[in-house]
């Protein structure tokens, strides 16, 4: 109980933490793309994206200890590097590490796209659910990022920039369109996703009924709110990416797929 209410704590203070703290300019020489391209949200298939993680099912062991879902909006908010909040849930390294190294020994034939990534984590943990999402949202956030590296790994301008073209939300689903920043687009679904399962599996106990709708609100916000709050308030550069309210969806969807598999 006492970590289901920390979230209420932590979520706000990240959020405005998020807001306000400018990334290094290191960053930039990552993340820029080589391309325009176009907007990331032209090249998602919601349906299909659901479609093709609900059929790992069969491979998911049991559920795990699933964050609650304030705690997964706190670490969505913002890198835990700019901050010393408590995190609410453990991210296991090792797992994480080995993720990684999978996928980037997939990626030499192609970028992997969602699906891929699920069923690496689910195998990287042994087939239990909420340690795979956790696995994903950390991972592939601090390889496109380097900015969780108090509670996952170090990583190099070097790996990350080989990252980005590890992993796909869009070239995996045969569009004609190139992302800005591939590796972005993935960590902006994964982590929406990990908060849609944390609010989801906790939907019929009283804090969720207390948080649910509060975080369902913030997280369709998320893309307006950063626009607002990150860029035009606190003057910050960026753009906004399309995948985070189509990975929240996706994360309720998949968590409840697995809460109730007879409505399957």
């Amino acid at each position: 109980m006492l970590k289901e209410l920390e979230g209420f704590v932590t979520s706000p203070v990240a959020i405005l933490y998020g807001a306000k703290i400018k990334y290094p300019d290191r960053l930039q020489k990552v993340i820029k793309p080589d391309s325009p391209g176009v907007p990331s949200e032209y090249c998602i298939s919601p349906e299909r994206i659901f479609e093709d993680l609900v059929s790992l099912n069969p491979k998911v062991r049991e559920i795990g200890n699933m964050p609650s879902g304030t705690s997964a909006l706190a670490f969505a908010a913002c890198f835990t590097d700019f901050h010393r909040l408590p995190l609410g849930f453990d991210i296991d390294r090792e797992a994480s590490l080995a993720f990684v190294s999978s996928v980037l020994a997939q990626s030499k034939d192609g970028p992997v796209n969602v699906a891929g990534l699920y069923e690496t984590a689910l195998e990287v943990t042994d087939g239990n659910f909420a340690n795979a999402l956790i696995t994903l949202a950390a991972a592939t956030r601090q390889m496109a990022r380097a900015q969780d590296t108090r509670v996952t790994f170090p990583v190099t301008a070097r790996q990350m920039k080989a990252w980005q073209k590890a992993v796909s939300v869009s070239m995996a689903y045969n569009s004609r369109y190139t992302a800005k920043d591939p590796a972005g687009d993935v960590y902006h679904l994964l982590e929406a996703c990990l908060v849609g399962a944390g609010r989801q599996m906790e939907i019929d106990s009283v804090i969720g009924r207390v948080s649910g709708k509060p975080i369902d609100t913030l997280s369709w916000a998320i893309p307006e709110a950063t626009r607002v709050l990150r860029y035009n308030i606190c003057r910050h550069e960026g753009s906004v990416h399309g995948t985070d309210v189509v990975g929240y969806e996706t994360g309720r969807a998949l968590a409840e797929s697995l809460r109730s598999p007879e409505n399957n």
